[in-house]
């Protein structure tokens, strides 16, 4: 996983997910990221949760059905919306 500064403009290393997965949403809530679905082995459903201050990712509650190619994005009346692209 890598990292990026806007200040300095440049890209740094940071810890690597607990699960390996590509296709995943990536989305920000109260100072965290996230990354939700995507595929490793198979399409999942897994959620889990970056801190940038101790550089640790957390696995938190799964999506319902597992799902890949995602967007994510936070509403003000929703505190995140996963939505589907690709129906698997």
């Amino acid at each position: 996983t890598q990292k990026y500064d806007d200040i300095s403009n440049t890209w740094s290393l940071s810890a690597n997910l607990n699960t390996a997965v590509r296709g995943a949403s990536g989305f920000q809530l109260n100072g965290y990221g996230y990354s939700s679905g995507g595929t490793g082995v198979s399409v999942t459903n897994i959620t889990q949760k970056y801190d940038d201050i101790a550089n640790t990712w957390t696995a938190k509650a799964n999506l319902n059905t597992a799902r890949q190619s995602l967007t994510g994005f936070v509403l003000s009346s929703c505190p995140s919306l996963i939505c589907n692209l690709n129906i698997n």
